[in-house]
């Protein structure tokens, strides 16, 4: 999330900002380990079973402790934070409410996040949540529709209006994501939308 606040703060185009091009490397060497050079195979990018999320995960699964350890230290680090805001505020200290920019969606939500996590101090974070405050920005700044548990889902809509962020959905609402993410896609295949999008 760091590297992507930091690409928006230096003006980065949105496609270039929360693009990972070392996870896109690690998985297509991880894919293609066994196609030792000069075998003949050629590699089929457009093959149906080359970039599946089941794939993904299972390129996880050797990950799984890394990962562990840093949900660990992603909730202390978050805790930690809005505990020293939570004393900074009782001093006057104020974090400022910001507008919307769309160039930098990721850097409004996380501050956003944070300003209200530390404003509402009956808001207690619970064990996950560093990984879930990760997730709600990227999702909410980069995403047109996301799935977050209820508790994210209300923090996110609490931010100010008007925003360019995703429509949260939680666990009950995901028919509703998926009628909608289906209508989303047939207003893309529209010729009148297309033509508009073109303009």
């Amino acid at each position: 999330m760091q590297t992507v606040v930091d690409r928006e703060s230096k003006g980065q185009g949105l496609g270039a900002c929360c693009f990972c091009g070392e996870l896109l490397k690690a998985y297509f060497n991880s894919r293609t380990s066994d196609d030792l050079p000069g075998s003949g195979r050629v590699i089929d990018l457009s093959a149906d079973n080359f970039f599946k999320l089941g794939l993904f995960v299972d390129w996880l699964l050797p990950r799984r402790d890394e990962l562990r350890q840093k949900r660990v230290e992603f909730d202390a680090t978050l805790i930690d934070k809005v505990k020293r805001g939570r004393v900074k505020s009782k001093l006057n200290f104020a974090l400022p409410v910001g507008q919307f920019e769309p160039r930098k969606p990721a850097t409004f939500a996380r501050h956003h996040l944070i300003r209200n996590l530390i404003d509402d101090r009956g808001d207690t974070l619970k064990q996950g949540d560093g990984n879930d405050f990760f997730h709600s920005v990227m999702a909410s700044a980069y995403a047109s529709f996301a799935a977050l548990d209820q508790h994210w889902k209300r923090r996110v809509e609490r931010l100010p209006k008007p925003n360019n962020l995703a429509r949260i959905y939680y666990e009950r609402e995901l028919p509703q994501m998926i009628t909608d993410i289906e209508s989303a896609l047939l207003q893309l295949k529209s010729p009148t939308r297309a033509a508009g999008i073109l303009h």
